[in-house]
């Protein structure tokens, strides 16, 4: 883990990043940190300053930064290295968004001890969220795009098992290997 180098991943909700970046530290033996909230940030009494953040990881952790928590800046990532998780589906994302709006839940593993029988999908808010989100996507996209040490990845491709092989593995070694 010392040999890895410290990074974000950056990405918007329902994008399956809380799997992915499970997965990437039980592979890689990497210090996930969890989400970048608000709570966090205050614990460690940098605010939301990505710069100490930063500069008080060490080699081999790693957050996940969510578009809306660094208030949709996408130049707040320029000075770090990052995967950016990106998920094609968005009809499928701002669904899965609209029923944890719904339930007043922020993560699917909250699911277990709800007793959910029915729940009615608004159309429209469904529609304005995955216009938000895809608003959202395409300004990281294009920003994050131009960037030597972003790490493109799509959630429909890792969801699939045949493709983590050694292609994969061995671009997620590179991206990891320390500067």
């Amino acid at each position: 883990m010392d040999k890895m180098k410290k990074f974000f991943i950056v990405t918007t909700a329902r994008s399956g990043s809380s799997w992915f970046s499970r997965k990437l530290a039980g592979i890689f033996n990497l210090n996930f940190l969890r989400e970048l909230d608000t709570q966090k940030v205050d614990e460690m009494g940098f605010g939301l300053d990505l710069d100490k953040i930063f500069e008080n990881m060490k080699r081999g952790d790693f957050f996940k930064i969510m578009y809306l928590q660094i208030e949709n800046n996408e130049k707040m990532m320029d000075d770090f290295p990052c995967i950016h998780l990106i998920r094609k589906d968005g009809w499928a994302q701002a669904i899965s968004n609209h029923i944890m709006r719904t339930l007043n839940i922020s993560h699917t593993s909250q699911m277990d001890n709800l007793e959910v029988k029915e729940i009615k999908v608004d159309f429209n808010e469904v529609l304005k969220i995955s216009k938000e989100q895809l608003g959202q996507k395409i300004k990281f996209i294009n920003h994050l795009d131009k960037r030597n040490n972003v790490l493109k990845i799509y959630y429909e491709d890792i969801e699939e098992k045949e493709y983590w092989n050694e292609d994969l593995i061995n671009k997620f070694s590179k991206f990891l290997e320390s500067d």
